[in-house]
C-alpha cells in the first residue's frame, strides 16, 4: 500500500502538491511586500535545509529503514540538487543573479529529474518509510523554493543572463569535480557529487558516458538539455516583456 514509483497515482499527487504550492504561495503572497515574500520564502528554504539535515541524520543512524551504508564523504550537501540548500538562500538575501539563476534554473531541473528517475531504493516501496519521506521532500522543496523565486519577482529570466548562467554552472561543476577527485585519489575515499565521475545508475548519463567515455566531460551533452529548459522558462517572460514595448 501506498507504494511509490515514477508515473503512478501516487507519484502524479506528488506532483500535483508540488504544483499546488508553487501556484497557491504565489496566490497568496502575490500583493505582499518584497520584505514579506522574502521571510516567507528564506523560512522554506531554511526549514528545507533543516528538513535535510534530519533526513540524513535518519539515513546516519538507520533509523530510516534504508538498507545501503552511509558514508558521511558522500552525504555532503554537493550534490546537483542539494547544494542549492546553501546557494539559494545566499541568492536571494544578496540578490545575487548567479546563484540565483542555479536555484531556478539547474537545481529545480536536477531536482525534477531525480524524482521522474530515483536512484535505487528510492521506488517500488512505500512513501511513508523515513528515507522516502526524506527524499521526495527535500527535492520537491528545491524545486518549490527555486520556482518560487521567479515567481515571487525575485529572480526574472532574461535571454541575456543566460551564457553567464551555464559559465557559472559549469565553473561550479569543474570545481565540485575536483573535489570528487581530491576525495577519491587523494584521501581515498570516493565521492561522486553531480555525478562528474560516474552514471551512478542514471539511465541519461549512462547515455552520455557511452558516447563520451571521459570524467565530467562526458556531461557535456547535458548543456544541451540545460539550455533547452532554460529557453522553456525564459521564453514567458521574453514574450510578456516584447508585449509591453509594443503597447508602450
Amino acid at each position: 500500500m501506498f507504494i511509490i514509483k515514477p508515473f503512478n497515482l501516487l507519484w502524479f499527487v506528488l506532483i500535483l502538491l508540488m504544483i499546488g504550492s508553487i501556484v497557491g504561495l504565489t496566490f497568496l503572497l502575490r500583493k505582499k511586500s518584497d520584505k514579506t515574500k522574502e521571510i516567507v520564502l528564506l523560512s522554506l528554504c531554511t526549514f528545507n535545509a533543516l528538513f535535510w539535515l534530519l533526513y540524513k541524520f535518519w539515513l546516519y543512524k538507520g533509523y530510516s529503514g534504508y538498507t545501503e551504508p552511509f558514508y558521511w564523504y558522500r552525504e555532503l550537501p554537493l550534490h546537483l540538487c542539494n547544494i542549492s540548500l546553501i546557494l539559494l538562500p545566499i541568492g536571494i538575501k544578496l540578490r545575487n543573479k548567479f546563484l540565483m539563476s542555479y536555484g531556478t534554473f539547474i537545481a529545480p531541473l536536477g531536482a525534477f529529474m531525480a524524482i521522474v528517475a530515483p536512484a535505487k531504493g528510492f521506488f517500488n516501496n512505500s512513501l511513508f518509510t523515513l528515507f522516502n519521506i526524506g527524499f521526495y521532500g527535500t527535492h520537491i522543496l528545491i524545486v518549490v523554493t527555486g520556482i518560487l523565486t521567479i515567481s515571487l519577482g525575485f529572480y526574472r529570466p532574461k535571454f541575456k543572463d543566460v551564457f553567464g548562467s551555464v559559465l557559472f554552472f559549469f565553473g561550479l561543476t569543474f570545481v565540485i569535480h575536483c573535489v570528487n577527485v581530491f576525495f577519491t585519489f587523494v584521501l581515498k575515499l570516493p565521492t561522486d557529487y553531480f555525478y562528474t565521475m560516474d552514471p551512478d545508475g542514471i539511465g541519461l548519463l549512462i547515455l552520455f558516458r557511452k558516447l563520451i567515455p571521459c570524467h565530467f566531460v562526458y556531461l557535456l551533452p547535458g548543456l544541451a538539455i540545460l539550455g533547452c529548459y532554460i529557453a522553456l522558462v525564459i521564453l514567458p517572460f521574453y514574450i510578456i516583456d516584447r508585449h509591453k514595448l509594443k503597447k508602450e
